[in-house]
């Protein structure tokens, strides 16, 4: 009888570890930052939002990153990246929406990306410049 109630207590310790360490290893896994969008900088001041976008971009791509690491972070944000024919020593990404509001009404933010080029495949630097176009 003694021996049972020690195997009921060691499974359930031992459920319970294991429970902990799976929430741990799940918990983990989850992104640490939230998803990255254009969006999230539409009611700052164009050099405010020009400064907070270079800042997370510089922290995560540093130079000599791949390109194609940086090229598809922003596509997988909306913008829309290419290598000018005429430059190639950078990847030229843009992005369009328009702004929160009535204002968005007339109002268009544009986002302009260069990502410039090492070697052909690392970044060098990267520019960020936001725009406000309307009538």
């Amino acid at each position: 009888m003694h021996r049972r109630r020690f195997s009921r207590k060691w499974a359930i310790a031992t459920f319970l570890v294991l429970l902990v360490a799976g929430s741990t290893i799940a918990y983990r896994s989850l992104p640490c930052q939230p998803e990255f969008r254009f969006d999230n900088y539409g009611e700052m001041f164009d050099k405010n939002a020009e400064i907070e976008v270079s800042g997370l971009l510089a922290r995560k791509f540093a130079r000599g990153t791949p390109i194609r690491d940086v090229q598809h972070f922003l596509e997988s944000a909306g913008a829309k990246c290419s290598v000018p024919v005429k430059r190639p020593e950078f990847v030229y990404c843009t992005y369009d929406q328009r702004a929160a509001g009535l204002r968005g009404i007339f109002i268009l933010v544009e986002w302009k990306i260069l990502v410039w080029r090492e070697d052909q495949d690392y970044v060098s630097k990267i520019e960020v410049h936001r725009y406000l176009t309307g009538p």
